[in-house]
């Protein structure tokens, strides 16, 4: 009754459930005790005092997961990955009927394994998790006809002694990123830049990520994030599209004071962003990704004329007219591996 009521918390990364409205008809039909419950429960006196010495103690007992986050070693959090597989053969199946549909010569496709795969050495004893490694050897197996999939696995997995995924979040750091986009632009024809042409900076140390949020671990040290500039780095123009914002970065320092530090890149998730670079190299990319593609697409822009990055939870253009009424002549389909299986937003490329 005393306490200011709290919209947000930063440790579980969650809004949190508001006092509801009192009427005859929701005390009728139950839902004013249900979402009072929840109320109760999400704004109790100390809530995160509570959730965190819940970890403690359950970190002391030496249990090693919380809601589906193990607790690995050295302060490693990783995710125990559960895939909705007649889902996940629909999205392959999706991907492949897109291409197939585009008047493009090539289509390219690639997926980010998670860092339970890549790092699969420190999650704790006898943890078990769903074997990424099939669904990719699944998909290089398909005849795929003009789509071309990228294999990232051999080269995370051969400098996995660098700090290629975050301990306490889901997503690769952008170092993870570059090796990944070293194998996709090679694919491409492309010639990829050497690590040694980029400015790699820290601009934070203090890092806590979607792992971190839902085991609630107090006790481990934040993770850091680097960016790398490229040293003949190019004028270009940032555009989110439906929004009034517009800017000469792709990096938005404002979220470095935020808890979603992740969102310092591309400015978190929008439905369509489209960057304007050398007009004279005569590409024009477009990337339909989820947030795995936020640190990575910074890379390509030395290699395109525009790039065009479409979130489908939130894209509802038609994509083939969007394609055709705007020239593009490439396309790039990059997701985490254990999103793009769950993910049920890939139909809106074939309907």
């Amino acid at each position: 009754l005393l306490k200011p009521t709290r919209a947000f918390s930063e440790l579980e990364n969650r809004t949190l459930a508001q006092k509801p409205n009192l009427t005859v008809q929701n005390l009728i039909n139950g839902k004013f005790t249900e979402q009072y419950d929840k109320y109760v429960n999400d704004q109790f006196v100390f809530r995160d005092g509570w959730v965190g010495l819940k970890s403690d103690l359950e970190r002391l007992i030496m249990k090693k997961e919380n809601n589906n986050v193990y607790f690995g070693k050295d302060d490693f959090l990783l995710e125990n990955i559960i895939v909705d597989e007649p889902n996940l053969e629909q999205n392959i199946q999706i991907v492949s009927q897109f291409a197939n549909k585009t008047n493009l010569d090539k289509i390219y496709f690639t997926l980010v394994p998670s860092s339970s795969t890549i790092y699969s050495e420190m999650l704790p004893s006898f943890a078990t998790t769903y074997d990424e490694l099939a669904i990719i050897d699944k998909i290089n197996s398909l005849e795929n006809g003009n789509l071309v999939f990228i294999d990232l696995f051999p080269t995370l997995d051969t400098n996995k002694d660098e700090y290629l995924y975050f301990r306490t979040d889901h997503h690769w750091t952008m170092r993870g990123a570059y090796y990944g986009y070293v194998e996709v632009i090679k694919s491409m024809g492309l010639v990829p830049y050497e690590i040694n042409d980029y400015n790699i900076k820290t601009i934070t140390e203090d890092f806590y990520g979607t792992f971190y949020s839902k085991a609630t671990s107090r006790r481990i040290k934040p993770d850091y994030i680097e960016v790398f500039d490229a040293n003949n780095d190019i004028d270009y123009t940032v555009t989110w599209v439906g929004t009034n914002k517009e800017a000469d970065s792709i990096y938005v320092e404002s979220h470095l004071e935020t808890k979603d530090k992740y969102a310092y890149f591309m400015d978190g998730n929008h439905p369509l962003t489209i960057i304007r670079g050398d007009q004279s190299i005569n590409k024009k990319l477009l990337v339909i990704k989820d947030s795995y593609a936020h640190n990575f697409v910074p890379f390509l822009i030395n290699h395109f004329e525009e790039i065009h990055v479409v979130d489908l939870r939130y894209f509802n253009y038609n994509i083939f007219e969007y394609i055709e009424n705007n020239d593009i002549s490439e396309i790039l389909v990059l997701y985490g591996l254990n999103k793009f299986a769950n993910d049920f937003n890939l139909k809106k490329l074939v309907y």
